[in-house]
């Protein structure tokens, strides 16, 4: 790690750099930016994509790596002069280790690419074989990222739906473990898949489905995750159904966007979520499940045009602090 400070203090010196700015994870990125931070005294922005060890993956179970982790994770939210959240739980949950620092903490979410999406049509029917209707799922299916109350309320839609046969689709695009797959056989519902796939033709997929779904991760905190791919979901503009633990944040994003529905983890609850996209389709109402707002808050544009305002902030009270009358005189100037 000292060759990378060192080459890294040269970049700093070459390109006359003012904020330091690492991305989690690994947490070696952390680790590397605090050390140079601590050699330059430059202002240094930590951005956790993802909660460390709050994380309801994490499942460290050698003690002294545990602990390691947890007081590294500590010296990187105490160290760093902003500290970036993807969702406002996440923003909390770092913000309680640092009581007292909360102006510090910032949320700023995932998002979508508008050009990405050029082309895609709104509020029209285009499923893939013209005359059935599809509800896609992209990205990873696995057992990791699934909850077998999924399977059951799939079940459910099944014996429950009539005439659904071969006019319902469950499209997986992406990878899909074995054992999952044969989880949805036993469902009977009618399903294809894709396995890995390009993001232009996962943007594809989004578009021709009739509706979208996305499974949200139960365990600790995990009601605080907007999975990054529910920004494409909106962009793509279909109804789309989470499926995850009660009152999460991506079932906020959706809802409070008007974008489709929410269910918990509730076998009945997920038949009559599908039932219900799947009615309101061969009646010819799915447009009025959904009735987007504006979406470009969530835009790639608009949040890094956010990210670059939270850097010059930083770099601006850098440079008060080092030298007040040159900052007060540049100030006047502009």
């Amino acid at each position: 790690m000292g060759v990378s400070v060192r080459r890294i203090l040269r970049v700093i010196a070459d390109e006359g750099i003012e904020v330091l700015y690492s991305t989690f994870s690994p947490a070696s990125n952390h680790l590397l930016a605090m050390r140079v931070r601590a050699a330059t005294g430059l202002p240094w922005v930590a951005d956790f994509r993802d909660l460390w060890t709050d994380d309801y993956r994490y499942r460290e179970a050698h003690a002294p790596l545990r602990s390691a982790h947890h007081r590294l994770e500590q010296e990187f939210l105490e160290a760093a002069d902003m500290v970036i959240g993807v969702s406002g739980r996440q923003m909390n949950i770092l913000a309680s280790h640092v009581p007292g620092h909360l102006d510090k903490f910032v949320t700023i979410t995932n998002g979508f690419d508008p050009e990405d999406f050029d082309g895609c049509s709104d509020h029209e029917s285009v499923a893939r074989n013209g005359d059935g209707f599809v509800l896609a799922h992209v990205g990873r299916f696995d057992r990791w990222r699934t909850p077998d109350v999924f399977f059951d309320g799939l079940s459910r839609f099944v014996r429950d739906t009539e005439a659904a046969g071969h006019s319902f689709e469950l499209r997986i695009v992406g990878h899909i473990d074995r054992l999952t797959a044969l989880r949805i056989d036993a469902t009977g519902v009618t399903w294809s898949g894709t396995s890995e796939v390009s993001h232009r033709e996962a943007i594809g997929e989004m578009c021709r489905a009739d509706a979208l779904i996305l499974n949200v991760p139960d365990g600790p905190n995990a009601d605080s995750v907007i999975p990054a791919k529910v920004f494409e979901y909106l962009a793509a503009r279909r109804p789309i159904v989470v499926v995850g633990p009660i009152d999460r944040e991506a079932e906020r994003i959706v809802l409070s966007q008007r974008a489709g529905m929410a269910t918990n983890f509730d076998e009945r609850d997920i038949g009559r979520a599908i039932g219900r996209l799947f009615g309101a389709w061969r009646g010819g109402r799915l447009a009025e499940l959904y009735d987007p707002c504006d979406i470009d808050p969530f835009s790639r544009v608009a949040l890094t045009k956010q990210l670059a305002e939270s850097l010059d902030h930083l770099a601006t009270r850098a440079t008060e602090k080092r030298d007040p009358q040159t900052a007060l005189l540049e100030t006047t100037k502009s």
